[in-house]
């Protein structure tokens, strides 16, 4: 079933990220290794299937390594765990002909959600997808896929891709928003790291300007002062004074702060269509998130 069709049944859904197996290059392929650890990967998939409406696979940027290909993996979830799942597609690696294959390969493997990002560049200073596959603007390769999928809500796809709730004073970016708006069905959130009442007046900003789809709100449990800081490195994350000084604290406290955004988003689930947690890949994680213990 489609995401967005989800939060219409259950007004409130749990979506929980993983990221796909990896593997370095510079250490040879053992095709044995390899299916189990692809067995053990959806092991932890389907424990993480007890606590969530669906699975999202992110579309990592590596640099080391190499990864199994988000829809692959989608594909097989789908069929082997029956979850409902949705892959991420960064465009800064497909060519126009390569998404769309993408994409007709995933509808027919019974894939209905599929997460457009622009992604960002593997490394520093290299160009982005517009230069690199003529996507001039995430909204382009949008509209192809929204033009060979259907454009009613009727159609067998829910596409969504991502919002930024700091850029909502950013006029240039509602615009851009809202050039988007007719071609996709579902935003997912940047991850926030500030108070969570702040944060939803962020969200409230943004419906007053006429964003009107659905809105999946992220939570990434920080573990601590060290990954913070290199979440703040690689992502350029905007992190509260407050969440910093707790974090000194320690992963308890880390995982703490991500229970405490799920509950007070969850205590206003009348105007929150759900959220979006990363997994970390550790389904211990996500189960303190959702029950506090």
């Amino acid at each position: 079933m489609r995401i967005d069709e989800l939060i219409t049944r259950y007004k409130f859904v749990r979506i929980i990220e993983v990221t796909p197996p990896r593997y370095k290059f510079d250490v040879a392929l053992n095709p044995r290794q390899m299916q189990i650890r692809i067995h053990s990967w959806m092991e932890m998939v389907r424990s993480l299937g007890l606590y969530c409406d669906g699975i999202a696979i992110a579309d990592l940027k590596e640099t080391q390594a190499c990864h199994l290909p988000p829809s692959m993996l989608a594909r097989e979830v789908k069929r082997e765990a029956g979850i409902e799942v949705m892959p991420s597609l960064a465009l800064r690696d497909y060519s126009k002909g390569a998404l769309l294959n993408t994409v007709v390969g995933c509808i027919s493997r019974g894939i209905t959600n599929l997460l457009i990002v622009r992604g960002d560049p593997h490394q520093e200073g290299e160009r982005l997808a517009g230069d690199l596959y003529g996507f001039s603007k995430v909204a382009e390769a949008l509209r192809i896929i929204k033009n060979m999928v259907g454009g009613t809500r009727d159609n067998m796809l829910c596409i969504a891709t991502s919002f930024d709730h700091n850029l909502v004073h950013d006029d240039k970016y509602i615009r851009m928003l809202k050039e988007r708006e007719p071609l996709v069905d579902l935003y997912i959130d940047q991850p926030f790291f500030r108070d969570p009442e702040e944060y939803l007046e962020l969200i409230d900003v943004a419906r007053s300007l006429g964003i009107a789809k659905p809105i999946l709100h992220s939570i990434f449990p920080l573990l601590d002062k060290e990954d913070m800081n290199r979440a703040i490195m690689n992502f350029g994350w905007k992190i509260s004074e407050q969440e910093k000084t707790q974090l000194i604290e320690g992963q308890e406290a880390g995982i703490k702060i991500a229970s405490q955004k799920f509950e007070y988003l969850f205590s206003n689930r009348k105007k929150v269509d759900g959220v979006y947690i990363s997994s970390r890949n550790r389904p211990e994680l996500v189960r303190f998130i959702l029950s506090g213990k």
